[in-house]
């Protein structure tokens, strides 16, 4: 099956009202993609379209502890 990776944009803030994922890869597909952010409906009818499936990649901080904050 085909996949299409994409994770978070870096620099969006909650409610601006922009397309939120930013499109990292895709693979086993012969697909141009014109555009590299894209709202989740739209992400979502492109997989559907394509038989592909989506991967949504962690965000670079989600696994780390938040700068300024000690554990403890």
């Amino acid at each position: 099956m085909a996949k299409i990776f994409v994770r978070n944009r870096r620099q969006i803030k909650k409610g601006a009202r922009r397309p939120r994922f930013t499109i990292v890869a895709v693979e086993g597909l012969d697909l141009n993609i014109f555009t590299s952010n894209i709202r989740r409906r739209e992400l979502e009818a492109l997989s559907e379209a394509v038989g592909a499936e989506v991967i949504y990649l962690p965000d670079k901080d989600s696994d780390k502890e938040k700068p300024g904050k000690k554990k403890g």
